[in-house]
């Protein structure tokens, strides 16, 4: 009876052994001792992600009574030396004497890396993200960027995201025509979503020169920061819309983009950090606004009692309705706490290229920092050059030809000066002989419109004159130039050489300043024309103009003659009564009508100011 038993209740284990088996196969490699070498060493890999992750959670996890730091100095370092890896609404920060524990949480997790060396298959993609992500930032944000390349370089998670830290790293080290290169192939291998993320530049759209309701691409916009109903970029448009904003052409590589997608790649590492810290993460449009339109705080201060947050223990902001709101800085909202920003200039000209190549240097100058974007170049401040361009045709050529003063400093040149031009296509490059105290440059082009740039570095920084110029529209036989203002204390220039010695340096005049104009005309046989000269306000007048009635003066000549051409070309001149302009933008409008009722016209745009 025993032993039936037994066989009984041996027959029954068996068979729920078998049920096991049949219906739940997965439960097997659950089972210590029958899990299989690859599945051991997937368990064994992602313990070793999770032990990393649970140290960077008890290193930041500790909470510290704010009463016992707010003396201390802010956090004025670059963001994410000494703050929480860098997420702008901390209050706490781990000051300098807590700098080791960031450093031996780098050290585990490079010893974690090395262990883990190629990780099995069925590894957590998510985690092998996460860790070569916090290597990364971590590094880049202790200012050691030895240690940063070498764990992108050893990066093990997906290919497009090790490229995008590896371009992270390499653009924090100054490395940024690399940095570019590494985005680029970051943008290629990432999800057509993320891509068309990361390129999304609408923030950036209230810069001078365009409206609100478009984006930088000239996209219309349904409400700013609304990114969802939109279509990905054309690519022509992004590449055009960076190469307005990079700050020097002459300097290899675009600094500004490549920090655009350092933000971004930072942005992305900051974001698994905050999951791993709070399942439910935060609102990141914000975030997303904040950081790429400011950089990272510098540091706060109060204006306060500072005791006022002492109970806030949450690293998280507040939470938010579904719905998304638009705001400048949630912490703005208390008054008590105020944010700094690292300093620079705005650089991103949101224009579509149409408009840029016929925008006057006032738009491309760049701008002091402001609560907008802003961005530090790497080379130093850039300071605005005013310059003046016209098209002409000389010894069968058409040519280019530009003028600009040289900055009165002392700071010697680094190098030489660079004249590129941009048509929305290519580029041209040309040699500036610099001769006395001003530049002047002719280039053999063609009569398209461009964007003009002339720029060297210094010690200190740089200098740099932008402007778009577009050529007057030609008819077969007839063609007239641009029109250029002269000094007018020497009579009228004898042909375009002494002409451009005497071009002005650039269209901004002081009120008052005696100016001439001057223009061709190229044909090959004497023509009977009219010529109509136009000088107007561009600007809206003000509102007393407006309430009294008063209308902008307008300087207006007509006469009409036959210009007999020789050797194919005549010149002319005419005085510029300036000084009864008032200040703000002009335009000077030629039109040459012909006999038969064709009409040429050529137009100059200058601004009269104070001095």
């Amino acid at each position: 009876m025993r032993a039936s038993h037994q066989r009984v209740r041996g027959t029954v284990i068996i068979g729920v052994g078998l049920l096991l088996a049949g219906c739940a196969p997965g439960l097997i490699p659950n089972i210590p001792f029958l899990m299989s070498a690859e599945t051991m060493e997937r368990r064994h890999a992602d313990w070793e992600l999770r032990r990393a992750e649970l140290a960077m959670l008890e290193t930041y996890r500790v909470r510290r009574e704010f009463s016992e730091h707010y003396n201390k100095p802010a956090c004025d370092e670059n963001t994410g030396e000494d703050c929480f890896q860098g997420e702008y609404e901390c209050p706490v920060c781990l000051w300098r004497e807590d700098r080791a524990e960031l450093i031996r949480l780098g050290e585990l997790y490079d010893s974690v890396a090395q262990r883990l060396g190629d990780p099995p298959r069925g590894t957590s993609v998510y985690r092998l993200n996460w860790l070569a992500g916090q290597r990364v930032g971590l590094w880049t944000r202790q200012g050691q960027p030895e240690r940063a390349q070498a764990a992108a370089d050893a990066c093990r998670a997906e290919y497009w995201w090790c490229e995008a830290l590896r371009g992270l790293a390499r653009q924090r080290a100054g490395d940024f025509h690399v940095a570019g290169e590494h985005f680029d192939r970051a943008l290629e291998a990432m999800p057509a979503a993320r891509a068309c993320y990361w390129q999304e530049i609408a923030l950036y759209a209230d810069s001078n020169a365009t409206s609100l309701a478009h984006d930088g691409y000239g996209r219309q916009m349904r409400q700013l920061g609304s990114f969802g109903d939109r279509n990905c970029p054309e690519e022509r448009d992004v590449e055009a819309f960076w190469i307005l904003a990079d700050p020097l052409w002459s300097v290899p590589g675009n600094p500004r983009r490549a920090e655009h997608f350092a933000r971004m790649t930072d942005l992305h590492v900051h974001h698994l950090f905050l999951e791993s810290m709070d399942p439910h993460g935060a609102h990141l449009l914000e975030h997303h606004t904040l950081v790429l339109r400011h950089g990272w705080p510098t540091g706060f201060d109060y204006s306060g009692d500072p005791l006022a947050i002492r109970n806030r223990r949450s690293l998280m902001p507040p939470r938010r309705g579904a719905a998304p709101q638009v705001v400048s800085d949630p912490w703005r909202r208390n008054p008590r706490m105020r944010l700094h920003y690292g300093r620079g200039q705005a650089f991103t000209v949101a224009l579509e290229p149409e408009q840029a190549l016929r925008a006057g240097p006032e738009v491309f100058a760049p701008r002091p920092a402001t609560g907008g974007e802003s961005y530090a170049p790497p080379f130093g401040p850039v300071e605005p050059l005013d310059l003046q361009s016209g098209f002409f045709r000389t010894a069968g050529r058409d040519v280019l030809i530009v003028r600009s003063a040289v900055p009165p400093t002392a700071r010697p040149a680094a190098g030489p000066w660079q004249f590129i031009t941009w048509d929305g296509a290519r580029f041209r490059q040309a040699p500036v002989p610099a001769s006395g105290d001003t530049l002047a440059v002719i280039v053999a082009t063609p009569w398209e419109a461009q964007v003009v740039s002339l720029e060297s570095v210094h010690e200190e920084g740089a200098w740099r004159g932008r402007s778009g110029t577009r050529p007057p529209q030609a008819l077969p036989d007839v063609a007239i130039s641009s029109v250029i203002l002269v000094d007018d204390v020497e009579g009228s220039p004898n042909g375009l050489t002494e002409a451009l010695a005497r071009m002005l340096p650039g269209t901004r005049l002081p009120a008052g300043t005696r100016a001439a104009a001057y223009w061709e005309m190229y044909a090959d046989s004497p023509v009977n024309a009219a010529v109509d000269v136009a000088v107007r306000r561009t600007e809206r007048p003000g509102l007393i103009s407006r309430i009294t009635g008063g209308r902008p003066p307008e300087l207006r000549v007509r006469w009409e003659e036959v210009m007999e051409p020789v050797s194919g070309m005549t010149h002319r001149t005419f005085d510029l009564d300036l000084h009864t302009l008032q200040p703000g933008s002009w335009q000077l409008e030629l039109v040459l009508t012909l006999h038969t009722g064709e009409e040429l016209r050529s137009e100059a745009l200058f601004t009269v100011f104070e001095p």
